[in-house]
């Protein structure tokens, strides 16, 4: 039986090494609790999960869009596009889609057509956004509530919304008509956008499971999101895309060791192929044989 050569042993042995470090490194991170994100999936403080259902129960058709904006369903009326923040700040370990110049023009034809776009998010304002006709946010004195400001068909009934109120938009925005403020600036508002409109949301857990039940949230929820026709949440923003590969899916680190255990196979390769110095010859024997 021809023995393995020790070169090769060492290539296998590393091999094996890396991969279980791999392993060991994708099931720590894993065990490792992810953030609640502002996600319609997501049952923890800052996901949407129980506005869906609220909706859902309330008879408004409700889905979640896991593909790419170009084949959102032309019936619905209404898009939200959440915060990513939660994710890019554990950007190792979740998947996170945002909003590209791709989407631009995509997002402007949905509004033209009638299309409202809600946007929840605490860092609008970069050039992106400003094409959509997004005003920059500014930092403000906290604050735990926001209050009506204007008397229209999206405050009925709502007297306070909690939310936390870290960023908001200035209170003199051209064409904007305020919904939502705290004494520093305007938390929610909304303006026309073809023969749409756009409503922008600068504190996103308003909405959030933590917020629904509180004062009037669930009601200026059920105002924003109920009275457009058919609503979908945008999930793919969130890394919940239909269309992923196996590859993509894959955390960093087990992408890392893939690509080391294949340049190690290569190095394997070469150097039992390939001759890099004249052969050696065998000693000669120093006893005779029988012959």
């Amino acid at each position: 039986m021809k023995r393995l050569r020790p070169d090769l042993l060492l290539v296998v042995l590393g091999v094996i090494v890396l991969a279980a470090i791999a392993v060991l490194r994708y099931e720590t991170s894993a065990s490792v609790a992810p953030p609640s994100t502002y996600s319609s999936n997501d049952t923890g403080p800052n996901g949407y999960e129980a506005l869906y259902n609220v909706l859902q129960a309330h008879g408004v058709a409700v889905s979640r869009s896991e593909r790419e904006l170009d084949l959102l369903s032309p019936a619905v009326r209404t898009l939200v596009i959440s915060s990513v923040v939660p994710e890019r700040d554990a950007i190792n370990s979740l998947a996170v889609q945002p909003i590209t110049r791709r989407d631009l023009p995509l997002l402007k034809a949905f509004m033209r057509k009638g299309g409202r776009l809600v946007v929840l998010a605490t860092d609008i304002g970069d050039p992106g956004d400003a094409q959509i006709g997004l005003p920059a946010v500014r930092a403000v004195p906290t604050a735990a509530y926001a209050v009506p400001v204007a008397r229209v068909a999206l405050t009925t009934s709502v007297a306070r919304v909690r939310a936390s109120v870290s960023v908001a938009f200035p209170f003199a925005t051209r064409k904007a008509v305020p919904l939502l403020a705290t004494p520093h600036g305007v938390v929610a508002m909304t303006y026309p956008y073809g023969k749409g409109e756009m409503i922008a949301i600068s504190a996103p857990d308003m909405f959030s499971n933590g917020n629904l039940a509180h004062d009037d949230n669930a009601r200026f929820a059920a105002n924003v999101l109920g009275t457009h026709g058919p609503v979908a949440f945008d999930e793919r923003v969130h890394g919940y895309a239909i269309d992923k590969s196996f590859w993509s899916a894959l955390p960093a680190p087990v992408h890392a060791a893939v690509w080391v255990v294949l340049a190690l196979l290569i190095l394997a390769a070469i150097g039992a192929n390939v001759r890099f110095a004249p052969p050696l010859s065998l000693a000669e024997p120093d006893e005779r044989d029988s012959s």
